[in-house]
């Protein structure tokens, strides 16, 4: 089972790398748009994200549910 499969299928997601995300905890309070990037390679129920505004740079870890939305898939 890879990282993925242990986040979508713990948190009902349906997230790989290229998805697209918005972060809205930014203690500037603007929220930040970006792309998964991969799973963190410490604690792999995280995931780094890189954001439009850096692009090339995977920042993180983010917990996959807090604070983050993935406009593809809202119904």
């Amino acid at each position: 089972m890879s990282d993925f499969d242990y986040i979508n299928r713990t948190y009902g997601l349906n997230i790989k790398a290229g998805t697209r995300c918005v972060y809205t905890g930014d203690k500037g309070g603007k929220p930040r748009a970006g792309k998964v990037s991969h799973t963190d390679p410490v604690d792999r129920h995280y995931i780094r994200v890189c954001f439009d505004s850096f692009p090339g740079i995977a920042a993180g870890p983010f917990h996959p549910t807090w604070e983050m939305t993935y406009p593809e898939m809202a119904a």
